[in-house]
């Protein structure tokens, strides 16, 4: 704003008053009668449509879609049901009246069609959400979840009250999403079909950062106040309440005038768009050109992608019709899987007909044998599977609802409840039935909806309506919606009392209340991941470790897995490898050749044809000889990460690969040429093949171990072999020192932790100072180190990429991603004759409890801290009457858990 060259609006360009406007054409009087009779003339008009949505194509002659959805519906029914039942029908001809009522009939046979083609393809398909409560859409094969044995409600999807159209989630293994997209643009037209804009919108955090950028406001001040602005499940607090609820933000303010005219910035900018980008799955589909809809435009940086210039909410508002085509990347593991098991054992798995009371798999969930298991992969669901023993699917839905914050507090008491050790408590009798599934504990948004509907007297679509004012939390709403449900109550026969204790008791609710028919989704997949785990290891874990390929940090976890699991794990070889991991032997996984950096999948691609064809590599010479298009980056990079070891020794093969590609690069062009040598011409005229002279390879020093994990790390992306930190943790743990993910990193928390230097990039500061960036890995989770100018002087010569060392510092959070700022490094061959345990900083945390916690809340919380022990020292400060309290526990507490699970819980504000 002080840079006198920037951009000026014109002047003058602003919407002006009548009184300025009547000053300004004050010799003109006409002009402002002229504008009165053109406003007259502009005739009454509305862009709203009614429910703009694709005709279904394939209807027999004469045939409605009402008519034609039934024939399905009904048809489906016989299929799923085998018969059709007086309570069935009942069911089915509802939902058909309602679908038929608010006009969906094209919509739900369009859907049906785009499942079916995508089943009949070998595509693996699902659904999440609430579409999973509709018995039609089970029986149109868009769900596989039986809505009636799960007690799922249509009115929680669809009903006659809900204003908003039906949302159907397409799930589609993502390697084959796209084939599912040109269907549906071939069938009904590219012209009437675009992807579905996203708007990015300035928040708080980001608003306080931007303004402080263009006002020159010192950025150190810029980001003290970003991270003190509260974000709550996702919610981002805006700056005038941040101002009315926060007295320490308030203050920072206020004691300065130019934050204050800041304040005032960000609150008129808070929620503008500040780009334009591309739904990740939301496409747009229009009976007729999208273009007599709603404008479009190019994706940026494309064109051929068209989207629309409005995004999805205004869509919806206009009439229009959105369809959702989600890329899951589970369904492509459970694919890539299946296929491995065809090959390998001859069986066909159809994960729709897995049992669901499949013994071996419970076990799994039972032993917390989870990892890899869709939803199911940290340590501490692991550990809440371990107490519960889950013996069916309801509870595997029960946990896929409840391991998020807020339903989290009740998981202890569903599984004393489930064991016998505790009874289900409820406000009143009438609940049990409700809440009896989950043990008188409210989880699932179904829930709500049946205890407005029993005991409230609200019909089923109000009771969803009632559903959705609680999760908006509109305060005006909210008090409609408790008059209406006492009254309804009060009307049913109960006391006053008890409707507003009811009513109190759901508030909280609106929170962290899950879709039950999401979670039955869920659980399902995760049900399907852990069948192929507990029967298929070998083939799941290939299929789990391809997916993860290109993800170092997942993949690593997924290595440790295999490994646990007495998998071995093979390195890349140019003879067996194939493009993804694969299986080789009894318990052997090989490397995939698709992993390696440097080397594209169409010399992959050609090398395996060719060894499928005339049979393995017998040396280098061969190698260059038979795959043509290969060239010296990528034969460098195969002979790194030990591909090509079969020939002979890393160094030995490195020091001759030039001569020999260069050869055969002539000799091929040769032959393109028709100079035939000798060789050549014998095997035009005999049909054999020439033979290849073999480069002999020079005596070289073998290249050392820490040389191989180096081109390891940099060619894979990981340590494969072997790691530099392996022997070194157990002796430095004895010390105190443990690995640096294995300490609490949340913000304002200072860490210690022993880790190897994988990657450094120096950067230049606005004066000119130079400092680092610095990637720490520890076998589990890269993590990034920060050295500012002072402390990068100091260790710029002393550390180097792949030093192993433990590091000090500070846990810093900005955008969402925790690093830390280092302030002392210690590289490992310093340290067996100087560490003493005052060099060791103590693992501790300490976490700030909300003032509104009761004796019951915190001991809740104890609870849930003691059931999850670990290395971690607990301090609590609870503030009680304006006084702080302070208190340490006796049991250590998991890392993981905390930074995970108890950092987002209600009662908790914060940890430091």
């Amino acid at each position: 704003m002080e840079d006198a060259d920037r951009r000026h609006a014109y002047k003058r360009s602003y919407i002006k008053t009548p009184e300025e406007i009547f000053e300004e054409f004050s010799d003109v009087p006409e002009a402002i009668e002229n504008t009165q009779k053109l406003a007259d003339k502009v005739e009454i008009y509305d862009i709203i449509y009614n429910r703009v949505q694709p005709k279904f194509p394939d209807l027999p002659k004469g045939a409605t879609a009402e008519e034609y959805l039934k024939k399905e519906v009904y048809s489906g029914v016989k299929k799923r049901y085998g018969k059709m039942t007086g309570e069935l029908k009942e069911r089915v001809d509802m939902e058909l009246k309602i679908i038929h009522d608010k006009g969906y009939d094209d919509y739900f046979l369009v859907v049906s069609d785009m499942m079916k083609w995508a089943r009949k393809h070998g595509v693996l398909v699902g659904v999440r959400g609430s579409v999973a409560g509709s018995v039609a859409s089970y029986c149109l094969d868009i769900s596989d979840i039986e809505p009636i044995r799960w007690e799922l409600y249509f009115e929680r999807f669809l009903n006659p009250e809900r204003k908003s159209p039906p949302d159907i989630d397409m799930d589609l293994q993502d390697s084959r999403r796209e084939e599912v997209i040109n269907y549906v643009i071939e069938k009904y037209g590219r012209k009437n079909i675009a992807a579905i804009a996203a708007f990015g919108r300035l928040k708080t955090r980001a608003a306080i950062r931007d303004v402080c950028r263009v006002m020159k406001i010192d950025l150190k001040t810029a980001d003290i106040l970003s991270k003190m602005v509260h974000v709550k499940f996702g919610r981002v607090k805006p700056m005038a309440l941040m101002l009315q609820d926060d007295q320490d933000f308030r203050k920072i303010i206020e004691g300065d005038p130019r934050l204050i005219q800041m304040a005032d910035t960000v609150s008129r900018i808070e929620g503008l768009c500040r780009h334009v980008s591309t739904h990740a799955c939301g496409y747009l589909i229009t009976p007729d050109p999208i273009t007599d809809y709603v404008a479009v435009q190019y994706e940026t940086g494309s064109s051929e992608k068209v989207i629309t210039q409005v995004e999805f909410k205004p869509i919806e508002d206009l009439g229009l019709l959105k369809f959702d085509f989600l890329g899951l990347i589970n369904l492509t593991i459970i694919d890539y899987a299946i296929k491995l098991i065809k090959k390998r054992h001859g069986v066909d798995i159809n994960v729709y007909k897995i049992p669901e009371d499949d013994k071996k798999t419970m076990k799994l969930f039972q032993d917390g044998n989870t990892t890899a298991v869709f939803q199911f992969e940290s340590d501490g669901i692991k550990r809440y599977l371990r107490e519960l023993k889950p013996e069916n699917m309801q509870d595997l839905c029960f946990m896929a609802a409840a391991y998020r914050p807020g339903p989290m507090q009740f998981i202890p008491g569903y599984i004393a409840c489930k064991q016998g050790i505790k009874r289900p408590e409820y406000l009143i009798p009438e609940l049990e039935p409700i809440l009896k599934m989950t043990y008188g504990f409210a989880i699932y948004q179904e829930q709500v909806i049946r205890i407005a509907v029993d005991i409230a007297g609200y019909s089923m679509g109000e009771a969803d309506i009632l559903r959705r004012a609680m999760g908006k939390k509109i305060p005006e709403v909210m008090r409609a919606e408790e008059d209406r449900f006492v009254k309804g109550c009060k009307d049913k026969g109960y006391s006053e009392k008890i409707a507003k204790q009811l009513f109190e008791y759901l508030k909280p609710f609106a929170d962290y209340g899950f879709n039950k028919s999401h979670s039955a989704g869920y659980a399902y997949l995760a049900y399907w991941t852990a069948y192929l785990k507990a029967h298929y290891p070998i083939e799941f874990m290939c299929a789990r470790m391809t997916a993860d390929m290109n993800h170092p940090d997942k993949l690593v976890v997924a290595l440790k897995e295999a490994r646990s699991m007495g998998l071995n794990l093979l390195p890349p070889d140019i003879n067996k490898s194939h493009l993804e991991f694969s299986p080789d032997g009894k318990n052997e996984i090989r490397y995939g050749l698709d992993g390696i950096k440097n080397v594209g999948r169409n010399i992959v691609e050609e090398l395996i044809k060719e060894r499928d064809e005339n049979g393995e590599f017998t040396s280098l010479n061969d190698f260059c000889a038979r795959v043509g298009s290969v060239n010296s980056r990528t034969l460098e990079s195969l002979i790194k990460v030990g591909a090509l070891n079969v020939f002979g020794e890393y160094n030995a093969l490195l020091s001759v690969f030039p001569s020999i590609i260069s050869k055969a690069g002539e000799n091929q062009k040769a032959k393109d040429m028709g100079q035939l040598g000798l060789s050549f011409q014998n095997e035009a005229v005999t049909g054999s093949k020439p033979k290849i002279e073999v480069t002999k390879l020079p005596d070289v020093e073998p290249v050392s171990a820490g040389q191989k994990l180096d081109w390891e790390k940099d060619l894979l992306g990981i340590y494969f072999t072997s790691h530099p930190l392996q022997g070194l943790i157990e002796p430095l743990r004895s010390k105190g020192v443990v690995p640096l993910s294995e300490n609490v990193l949340a913000e304002g928390k200072r860490v210690i932790g022993l880790c190897v230097v994988s990657l450094i990039k120096q950067i230049k500061t606005k004066k000119g100072d130079a400092m680092a960036f610095v990637t720490l890995d520890d076998m589990r989770s890269p993590v990034e180190g920060v050295l500012f100018p002072k402390d990068w002087q100091a260790y710029r010569d002393v550390i180097n990429v792949g030093d192993s060392v433990v590091v000090s510092g500070k846990c810093n959070k900005r955008n969402d991603q925790i690093s830390i700022i280092l302030d002392k490094i210690k590289k490992i061959e310093d340290m067996p004759n100087d560490l003493k345990p005052d060099d060791i900083s103590s693992s501790n945390v300490t976490l700030i409890i909300d003032e509104s916690a009761d004796s019951n809340d915190l001991e809740q919380l104890r609870d849930i801290l003691v059931e999850n022990p670990g290395n971690v020292v607990v301090n609590l400060n609870v503030t009680t009457a304006g006084k702080i309290r302070k208190f340490k526990m006796r049991e250590k507490v998991d890392s993981e858990f905390i930074s995970s699970v108890v950092s987002k819980l209600r009662l908790v504000k914060d940890v430091v």
